[in-house]
């Protein structure tokens, strides 16, 4: 059976826990992570050693479901996106 790729939009303070614990899952695959903050996104990238996407839409392309970690005022602006593309999503939300 072939690996769902699941990418991840948004690797800061709560995005990296995400990443962490998306690579110990051995079911899936971490198509890679994508933030607008460049130096934080190649932070997360090297820490991990997951693919460091630059162009959100092709992430989500490149991807068969996305982890939304973005702060909530984003939700609908890359969950909308994430829809054009017709992709699963998971949306986190900040406590």
């Amino acid at each position: 059976m072939k690996k769902p790729k699941i990418g991840i939009i948004g690797v800061g303070h709560m995005g990296q826990y995400h990443v962490n614990v998306a690579v110990s899952i051995p079911k899936i695959e971490v198509s890679g992570i994508y933030d607008k903050d460049n130096q934080r996104l190649k932070e997360i990238s090297d820490k991990f050693l997951v693919k460091p996407y630059y162009d959100m839409d092709q992430l989500i392309k490149d991807s068969d479901a996305l982890i939304i970690a973005v702060p909530t005022k984003y939700h609908y602006e890359v969950a909308k996106k994430c829809l054009e593309y017709d992709r699963h999503m998971c949306l986190l939300k900040n406590p």
